[in-house]
């Protein structure tokens, strides 16, 4: 009896501590474009029929979450698309159960089953079981189509066998760019216009769109590759989040499209240069995980903070006026034969204006879940999660309430430590210039809010699996020339680069994201199914040890037997059996 209490105890113990969020960190990961809602189906039908039942996630161009809405047939890479009925639980729900609908004929829900769905804070999980017939699947929410770097404005891509393309400018209008902007998620579309630039494939030429699509793929065109298009005739899109959104001309830069919060929707003509997206400032959680307050740096100065105009005066025996020059930096100087002040430039103060002044700024960086830049990962979601060759979206941007300021990335590594200066480490951003072939930066000299994409491949290292991405960001004031701003200049080749001290920036600051979890298990591509796997096979562990407790606890009662047996030399062996069936009868009698 007192080993049979000790083994029960043993097994509910360690089944409770297995079964602890193991879904949150154990799942497989469908990322095959494919699965993308707004993909057609192709000339290869998929079907789920042999999709193991445990849990999944995903995520890459197959989206980050089930749709919520009903999904259209021959899309998704199947004839019957699977879309999930309900709303997604909140963390505190915990798992919940949840009917997934498949689309055919004109009934939206024509087959149906259950799964159950967890949020993991930051992502959802879903414990997906066999369709109940053939050719069903699981879509994810990817819309096959995207502004190349992310953001609001930039050029159109869509995505046709697993492979991300452009599309040509002929005859392309306003109805075919508002289709897309409602497709990737904006109220809609601003302008558009076309430029160059690139190499790759072109995918989609004269498209004519009736204005009801939900997706560019719905609209008429010459067929899959077929074009007479060079890439300086790519299509650029420029879209709005909100009904009340404004697109702004700056007077030296190109079309900058801003959502504030009061105006009315109107649309300015693109300028020649390719437009730059500026996303809307909002509330935004910071990103440097496990901390939630976003990094304040205070530039150092003698002056209280909000001062513009600096005067100081000082006393200079033997000047008339100002005749010795003394303010600095475009300081207007004023005085007489015994005194002088400087009324200094925007930006600098000091005796003699000669100290940069930026006030309080606060930098957030973030790491972003879409290249829509809509939801930042949220600090309780740390480590995120990264497959081989994944795009990683990250935002970082400046807050002010002294200067209009624009902010610039000097360097940006990849490492395995929170500290920026440890190696080994990844280098894809040095002087503003790009050193990785996957990172997409379009750098924008005007705008407080920056954006860029790099591929995850190159940052998982052999000692570790922890990643953490590091950018060292300066300020520089927007009214700046570009003859003094180092913001302004940008990219600077080690030959070509100027004396700093010449250009107007602030101090550097370093902000990092992380850590990321890089996935470094092998790759499981499954027939039909389309999906990829990178969890440890925890079923396997399970069986392994619970099948180790059962070996250890047979030992014991093996050698508790023969013990017994030993102690009692009056009776032989063969009658061990015997003895002990009548101990239990005795036992049972008490």
């Amino acid at each position: 009896m007192y080993l049979t209490y000790n083994f029960a105890v043993l097994v509910v113990i360690f089944g409770y501590t297995h079964s602890l969020d193991v879904e949150c960190s154990s799942y497989t990961v469908l990322n095959s474009s494919s699965r993308a809602q707004g993909v057609p189906r192709g000339n290869i039908t998929k079907c789920d029929d042999t999709l193991i039942p445990e849990w999944y996630r995903f995520m890459g161009d197959a989206g980050t979450a089930m749709p919520t809405s009903c999904t259209r047939k021959n899309y998704c890479g199947t004839d019957a698309s699977g879309w999930m009925q309900g709303s997604h639980p909140t963390q505190t729900e915990g798992i919940v159960t949840r009917r997934v609908c498949y689309h055919w004929n004109s009934n939206c829900c024509n087959w149906n089953n259950n799964i159950r769905v967890r949020n993991c804070g930051g992502f959802y999980v879903y414990e997906l079981v066999r369709p109940p017939n053939c050719h069903l699947r699981y879509c994810g929410n990817g819309t096959g189509a995207r502004i190349q770097g992310g953001g609001s404005s930039g050029r159109l891509q869509v995505l046709h066998n697993g492979e991300w393309g452009t599309v040509c400018d002929d005859i392309w209008s306003m109805t075919n760019t508002h289709v897309v902007c409602r497709q990737l998620g904006f109220a809609g579309a601003l302008s558009y216009h076309n430029s160059g630039g690139v190499t790759g494939q072109i995918w989609l030429d004269d498209v004519r769109c009736s204005g009801n699509e939900s997706a560019i793929q719905q609209c008429r065109h010459n067929g899959w590759g077929r074009h007479d298009c060079s890439h300086h005739e790519d299509v650029f899109v420029t879209c709005y989040r909100d009904v009340s959104a404004t697109a702004v001309a700056p007077t030296t830069a190109s079309l900058t499209a801003v959502a504030p919060a009061t105006a009315s929707a109107t649309a300015v003509a693109p300028t020649t240069a390719p437009p730059t997206a500026v996303a809307p400032t909002t509330a935004s959680e910071t990103a440097v995980a496990p901390t939630t307050a976003p990094v304040t740096a205070v530039a150092p100065t003698t002056a209280s903070a909000g001062v513009a105009n600096t005067t100081t005066t000082a006393a200079l025996s033997g000047l008339t006026q100002c005749n010795s020059h003394p303010c600095r930096n475009e300081g207007s100087c004023h005085g007489d034969q015994y005194h002088y002040y400087c009324n200094c430039y925007h930006g600098f103060t000091g005796k003699q204006c000669e100290t940069r002044f930026y006030g309080n700024i606060t930098f957030i960086m973030d790491l972003y879940q879409t290249s829509n830049y809509s939801t930042p990962y949220s600090p309780s979601a740390y480590p995120v999660v990264v497959y081989p060759n994944q795009s990683l979206w990250v935002q970082y941007e400046v807050k002010s309430t002294t200067f209009d300021l624009v902010v610039f990335a000097e360097n940006c590594c990849a490492n395995n430590s929170t500290n920026p200066d440890s190696f080994p480490q990844h280098v894809f951003l040095e002087r503003g210039c790009i050193v990785d072939s996957t990172m997409v930066y379009f750098h924008n000299p005007y705008s407080k809010v920056q954006r860029f994409s790099i591929r995850s491949f190159r940052f998982a290292y052999s000692n570790s699996h922890l990643v953490y991405l590091h950018c060292e960001l300066l300020v520089c004031h927007q009214n700046s020339t570009n003859s003094r701003s180092r913001c302004a200049v940008g990219c600077t080749k080690p030959r070509s680069r100027r004396d700093s001290s010449d250009l107007e920036s602030s101090m550097p600051y370093n902000l990092s994201v992380g850590p990321l979890k890089a996935v470094m298990a092998e790759s499981n591509n499954v027939n039909k199914g389309g999906k990829t796997s990178f969890h440890v096979n925890t079923i396997l562990i399970s069986v392994l040890v619970t099948a180790g407790v059962f070996s250890v606890i047979t030992l014991l009662l093996l050698i508790i037997i023969y013990r017994n047996c030993r102690r009692d030399k009056k009776v032989e062996p063969a009658s061990c059996q015997n003895e002990q069936e009548n101990g239990e009868k005795d036992e049972s009698r008490n």
